[in-house]
Order: C-alpha cells, then structure tokens, then sequence
C-alpha cells in the first residue's frame, strides 16, 4: 500500500511540474545568425482534454487523422475541429541581448493567442493571413534561461463550408534584428514597364526606430539579377528617424533594361536593401525578389499580359492537400502545382482566402498568375456557419492587443485585408486582389453595411498598392441583385476588375452591354464534378454514391467542363475562367452535402470530400485533366479515350452500344475496335476576331460516338492537317478489355527538393492483369509496408470511403483501391534509399525502391514519374 501512495504522489508531482519544463527535451537555442528562419521544429502539442503533451513539427494539423464521424459537419469532411496548444522553450544567446525579435506566424485555424513566458501577448481570429508579435520586451537573453512560448487556438465548428484544418498549419518564423531595422513589409518595389521591357523601378524603404532616442541612418539600394550580378547603380540617401518611430526612403532606378516576368519566362529579380547607422555599422539589411511585367485588363479583348492577349485558364484552389490536410507540405504543394501545370493551367484563384508565402514564391518561380481572395464572408454568416469570419470582421481590435500593424479600433476586416496585400505586393504573379467571394450568397441578417464595406476595402487595397486591381466573385449574374450590382461598381469606380461566378455566355453579354466599360472573367466557372474512373454510373449513383466520370454532371447553378469553357474562349471580352475546382477538396460533397451535423445519406459518415477537381484528393488525374489539357495546351496533341473497356465496368445502351469519349486537340481523329477502322473524323477550327482558336468535333470540344461494344482493344489515332499519323501524344490512346487482377504494380514520384520541410514522395500502387493491362474496376485491399522511411497517410480518391486518413503503422498502411489505384504519402529518410512493399490477397505483389533525387531540369512543371521496379522486383 505504501508503494502505492508512493507512486500516486510521484505522478501528481510530475503532473505539477510548471509547462516550461521539458524533462530531457532541450530547449532550443537561439544564435545571431540568418535575419529571419523557420522556426517550425521543437514544439509540443496537446489538445484540450487530453492529458500528455506530444512532440510535433510544424506545419500541423490536428484534426486530419481523427476518425470520420456522422456527428460532424459533410461540409467539413465529417472531420472535427478541434482547441489545443502548442509549446516549446527557448534559450537566447547574450549575444542578443537588445535585439528585436519577432515571432511571425502565417496561418493558424483559428483564434490563436500567443503568451511569452506567462503573458498574452494578443490574439488573432482568421485563420488565412499572417501576424506577428514583437517578443523582445518579454524574452530573457542571458544563455541560461529558458524562454516558453504558448501559442493556443480554438477552431470551432460549424466555423468553415469547406475543410479548414485545425492548428498551426503553415510555418512558423523567428526576426532577429537591430532596434533600428526595416519594416515588417517595409519596402514596396514598383516597376514602370512597357509591353516589352522595364526601365524604371521605383522602390519604398520604411526604416524603423525602436529605441528611446533619434537615429540618423543611411539607407543603400540596388537591383541585381538572380545570380546576383547588379543590374542598376547604387542608390543612398539618408534619413532621420525619431525615437519610437519610423521614416521612407523612396528611389528610382532609371536608365534600365529589364525582362519582363511571363507565364513562359518567369525572370525575377532582387532589391538589395542596407540600412546602417553614421558609424557604418549594419544595423539590418534584405534581399527582396520581384518581378517585372505588364498586365492590363481590357473591357472588349480581356486580359494582355506584356502586350499579349491571353486567356486566364484558371482553377480554383483550396488549401487542403487531401490526406495530409491543411498543413502546408511543401513538396505536396509542388507536386500539386506540377500537376496542375502539365494539365496547361496559367494561373490560380486562391478560394477564398489569402495564400502562404511558399505557395506565392511557387508561383512567381513558376510563372502561374494568382487571384488572392481575402474573404469568404463579411459580417453574416454563410451556411450557418456561426463561427465563420463573420464574428469578427466589423470588430475592433482590443487596445491590450500588441499584433503588429494592428491598431486600437481598426477592425479586423482592415486588418487581414492589409495583411493579406503587404504579404504579396512585391510578388509578380499576384495579378488581382479579390474583396470577397460570392459575397450575399447563402447569407442572412443586415446587409445595409455592405456597400460601404466594399468601398472601404477596396481603398484599403489600393492604399497598399497601386499596380494590382482589386476584384470581386459576383455570383448574382442571374438574379438582378441591385446590391450585388453596388458592390461591382464600387470595384470598378477603384479601377477594378468584375468576376462572374456561374454566369452562362448570354448573361456574360447581358454585363457586357450594360456595362461596357467594365472588364470581366469567370471568377468560378463549371463545377462539374465526377469521380475518376467511374463509367459503369450513367450519372449520379444515388446508391454507391459515385458520380460518372463523363462530362455530363454538374451542380444545378453551374455547367458542364466544355459549356464552361466554349462561352469562355469564343468570347474575347471575357479575360478568362477558374474553374471549380483544381482538386477535390475535403469536405462540401456535393450532391450529398448536408449544412448542419449528420450525414445526407445512408446514416454514414460519407461521402466526405468534393466531386469537383480535375485531379483527385490522393493527386490521380481524372478523364477531365485530359479535357482541359486539350484546350489548354498548344505544344501537345492530346487523344484521350474514355470508358475503359472493361464490360464489367461500363454503362452500355441499346444493342450494347456504348458511349466513347475522345479528348484531342488533333486535326483529325480515327477510332479503331480491334484493328478495324471506325472511320475518321476532322476538326473545325474556330477563330475569334482576337486571335483565340479552338477545335470541334461535330460542334464539340470533344470527339463524342457510341461503338459497339466487343471484348479486346479500342484505340484512336491522330492525324494532322495533312493526314499524316502523329506518333506521340499524351493520355491514354488505348483501352483493353482486361483479364482478372493479378499483380500489383507501383510508381512514383520523384521527390521535390525544398529548403525546408519533409521530402515527400507518392507511390501510386495500380492493379494490373496477367498481360499488364489496368484492371481499373477493382477495388481490392492493399498494404503498404516501407523501409527507410516512414508512412505519412495513404489514400485512394474515393469520395465515399470511410477509411480514414490516419497510417495503420510508422511502417504500414492499408487502404482499399478505388477503381483499381491507391496512393501511399512517405516520408523519406535523409541518406537513405526507400523501400516500397505492396500486397493483396490474390495478388503478386509489388516491390520497388527510390532515393533521394533532386528536380527534372527539362521543363518547369515536368514531373518525373519512373517505375520504382527499375531493379527488376517486381513479381
């Protein structure tokens, strides 16, 4: 019994321990060195209600391998939200000792706080936009005390009318600097360009002064290229900052000849920045990236970027990354944008939020152009959601409150929507500043606010920068809103753009007519959903809850993929569209998507993620990737066939004649069963007044018959306009009537080398026949099994599963195929060679391996993608 009580009291005592005690964890030390670092290793985290604190990194998301369960929201992915805190304790050098250091966060859902060694330092409600705190006041430099840092949030559900992720789920970072320094988003880079070159670039240094007495500092610019050779003379001025204050240096650099940045030659370049104090000592200095290009919106031809017109072919993205969740992979994000780009995409529409710095920098190195959304809602709640960022939008910000760049009574709608622009000024594939998206829809309450709101958050944006329009995604275009037509105007009178959510052609011409000085583009285009691979369904499968993979579905407010985009490309006033959407997304799975708790269907927690993407949640291309590469893609000739020719997978008509699908951009097209000819078919080419040319077959995007069907093998040729056989095309040429599965076959991705974060490679797992050929109405379960590495999550892309996300083991996961492909997430480890184990009942299994390999150099969205069964194991 003694014992007993021994052990209880030695359990009470640790529990007792302060927070800031780690046990063996070291505490973290903090050197002089890089001006800003990740600060994302190191944490622990627990969530409220639980007991134990677990080591983590950061990005994090709490909520992503929690059960499905039908007591959540469809909306959300039948996935929880979830409060929490994470900690970690600091050791600062004496070396900085009167430093100024800052902790600045990009992106924690939602209400975060942030306490330094037991005192709140303040708070900040959105989950999308970045803050900071100054931590210096707070922090002991002496190299011995250790410094806690506490940072809470509280995601509250229903909060979200998609997926939102719950913790600290973008990186983290640590601003060491001088007390007189360079603002946080202290110089704004503006360059005067022509259509053809950029001889002047004007540049605003704001240098602040943190001390208790004035500071005379001289500031020194110049431009280099990226290798660093300059570009411009040296510009120095000087300045007298007050005590506790700031002051602006603004330059011009004249007499330049700068390339300009394109979707096809991404060039950018750097201003260098010095600030130093009378005696020549640096006290901060920055290297800022910008690039330099010529974008012009114009009502009757659309959008010229460096005098060309080019239609944005756009999707919408949200911030999800499918079973790894909200938090930010950065090698799962390149991957994405891989994808993406090999389908032909220039440009995103962030939806509906402001996007990471990471994301922005991919795209400016990329050449993608992007529209950040800063809002989903104002001050209503949309889709009853009442913790959405409705709550706080019009509310002021507390005086106790120390987040930086924030002020006493400016209210948080100002502020996120500052945030959200000094955070991407200087990046040149931000082309549009979006003030809200679909604004008045699935609202309720008092809107009389609403056209004040508009004008002020289009001067906010404007006062922060002036070479980027601002934007709005109008989803009224049908309905005669006079409200909605007030909101567009105050965009316009700000010399903004009008974006149309779901108007067809005629209403895009009804806008024109009316307003033609206005300049307009599909902001949110087809929603056309559909799950990959799926033929067998001849729409909606209201029983398997599986959607066809034809284009034929959409929601009731939207249109078909090729409606969508042939009243977009035959009409040059229209700039161009984003398509809903890139991926499939977490949550909202329409046509079964339910607004409150519980589920629309069978009492189960599914389906639990969008029909919507192009590309599936676990990154497999469906048939319409092949659609948009065909209309989008001028440097490939595309011949894509759908159904597969599996009878037991395809939706036959009269006498067995089914339906068949040629996705081409091809001159001319002929179908082939079984060696015999089906006959050819040529295309029509249609050119716009503006120089905008498409294909059609028949009148369609797409070559559209019906075959007969006969077991054996489909194919289609492609001929150009001389008839002559094109011998290399992209996507799938051939179908074959296949055997029962027999092996299992794996690739995968290369992984994306990145200054920080995990190296992340996909191992696409595919069943195939006896002769090789894909057995893709089979859906068997697999395990994974890894050595040298560790299993990140598995998925499969079907909207309907109730598998959960979460890994069976450190080593393993099993997940059942879905229409005859699964996908493992790995995580590899440094200095060694990952080894990949695939096994089925039934089934040979696959075996592969893969290093460690840096980016293809040929072509800047190409993926490598290579058997890993390179060494002849697989069986």
């Amino acid at each position: 019994m003694k014992r007993l009580v021994l052990l209880i009291c030695a359990i009470l005592f640790l529990q007792a321990i302060p927070v800031n005690a780690y046990g063996t964890k070291q505490s973290e030390t903090i050197t002089a060195g890089e001006r800003t670092r990740l600060f994302n290793t190191g944490w622990q985290f627990q969530r409220e209600g639980e007991s134990g604190w677990t080591e983590t990194d950061l990005p994090h998301d709490c909520s992503i391998f929690e059960p499905f369960s039908a007591e959540s929201e469809a909306e959300s992915g039948f996935l929880p939200g979830g409060k929490g805190t994470y900690r970690k304790t600091v050791i600062l050098a004496e070396e900085l000792a009167g430093k100024r250091i800052l902790l600045e966060a990009e992106g924690i859902s939602q209400n975060a706080e942030v306490r330094v060694n037991g005192r709140l330092l303040g708070t900040h409600p959105y989950s999308y936009t970045g803050f900071a705190f100054d931590l210096s006041r707070d922090l002991i430099a002496d190299g011995k005390t250790e410094n806690e840092l506490l940072i809470g949030f509280d995601n509250e559900i229903p909060g979200s009318r998609w997926y939102s992720g719950s913790g600290i789920f973008r990186d983290l970072k640590l601003t060491v600097c001088d007390p007189v320094c360079i603002g946080r988003y202290g110089v704004i880079i503006t360059p005067k360009t022509s259509e053809t070159e950029c001889r002047e670039v004007q540049a605003e240094l704001t240098a602040e002064n943190h001390t208790g007495r004035d500071c005379e500092a001289d500031v020194l610019l110049y431009l280099s290229d990226e290798n660093g050779m300059r570009v411009s003379e040296q510009k120095e001025c000087s300045l007298l900052i007050p005590a506790g204050g700031s002051e602006k240096a603004t330059v011009s650099f004249t007499g330049l000849s700068l390339a300009l940045w394109d979707v096809d030659n991404p060039v950018q370049y750097l201003l260098h920045a010095e600030l130093k104090d009378r005696s020549g000592k640096h006290t901060d200095e920055l290297d800022i990236r910008f690039g330099c290009r010529n974008a012009v919106f114009d009502p009757d031809k659309g959008f010229f970027l460096n005098g060309k017109n080019r239609k944005l072919k756009g999707v919408c993205l949200h911030h999800d990354l499918g079973s790894l969740g909200a938090a930010e992979e950065k090698s799962a994000l390149m991957r994405r944008l891989d994808l993406l780009q090999e389908m032909g995409i220039n440009a995103v529409r962030t939806a509906h939020n402001p996007a990471s710095s990471f994301f922005l920098e991919q795209c400016s190195s990329r050449g993608i152009l992007v529209i950040e959304e800063a809002f989903d809602t104002w001050t209503n709640a949309k889709n009853y959601n009442m913790y959405d960022y409705s709550r706080c939008f019009a509310e002021p910000i507390s005086g106790q409150n120390e987040i930086l760049n924030g002020k006493p009574g400016m209210t948080w709608a100002e502020y996120d929507c500052r945030e959200m622009v000094r955070h991407s000024r200087n990046e040149p594939c931000v082309i549009l500043y979006s003030i809200g998206n679909e604004i008045l829809g699935n609202i309720g309450g008092d809107t009389s606010e609403y056209g004040r709101y508009a004008e002020e958050l289009c001067s906010w944006i404007r006062e922060e920068c002036t070479d980027k329009p601002v934007t709005i995604a109008d989803n009224m275009t049908l309905k005669e809103n006079a409200l909605q037509m007030e909101l567009d105007q105050a965009v316009a009178d700000a010399g903004g753009v009008i974006g149309l959510n779901y108007a067809t052609g005629e209403s895009m011409e009804r806008y024109h007519a009316e307003h033609p000085e206005w300049c307009l583009y599909g902001s949110e285009t087809a929603s056309a959903y559909g799950s990959r691979g799926e033929y067998a369904a001849e729409g909606i499968d209201q029983t398997r809850f599986q959607i066809t993979a034809f284009d034929r579905e959409s929601v009731e407010w939207g249109m078909r993929a090729e409606d969508a985009w042939k009243h977009t490309v035959s009409r040059d006033f229209i700039a161009g569209e984003f398509i809903w959407t890139g991926f499939d997304y977490l949550g909202e799975p329409e046509p079964w998507n339910k607004l409150e708790p519980g589920s629309l269907t069978d009492g189960l927690p599914h389906p639990n993620r969008s029909y919507f993407g192009v590309i599936d949640t676990a990154g497999l291309k469906k048939d319409s990737f092949y659609f948009y590469q065909s209309q989008w893609r001028d440097d490939l000739t595309v011949l894509h066939i759908l159904p597969d020719w599996n009878p037991d997978n395809l939706a036959k008509g009269f006498f067995n004649d089914t339906a068949v699908t040629v996705y081409t951009n091809a001159p001319q097209v002929e179908l082939f069963l079984n060696g015999r000819s089906l006959g050819r078919v040529k295309a029509e080419t249609v050119t716009t007044e503006a120089g905008h040319s498409y294909r059609t077959y028949n009148g369609s995007l797409s070559l559209n018959t019906k075959v007969r069907f006969q077991p054996g093998e489909l194919t289609a040729a492609a001929y150009d306009e001389n008839g002559t056989l094109i011998s290399v095309t992209s996507g799938r040429n051939t179908v074959r009537t296949p055997s029962a599965s027999s092996r299992i076959q794996l690739s995968v991705s290369a992984p994306q080398e990145t200054d920080a974060g995990r190296k992340l490679v996909y191992v696409i797992a595919a069943l195939l026949d006896q002769n090789g050929n894909p057995v893709s109405g089979a859906d068997q379960t697999i395990t994974f099994s890894v050595k040298g590495g560790t299993v990140i999550s598995a998925d499969n892309g079907d909207p309907a599963s109730l598998r959960g996300y979460g890994r069976d083991s450190e080593t393993s996961a099993v997940i059942d195929t879905f229409h005859g492909k699964a996908v493992l997430i790995a995580q590899l480890n440094d200095g060694e060679e990952l080894e990949v184990t695939a096994e089925g009942e039934g089934l040979s299994p696959g075996r592969c391996a893969a290093a460690a390999a840096g980016r293809e150099p040929s072509g800047f969205f190409a993926r490598t993608v290579y058997e890993l069964n390179r060494r002849g194991k697989d069986q």
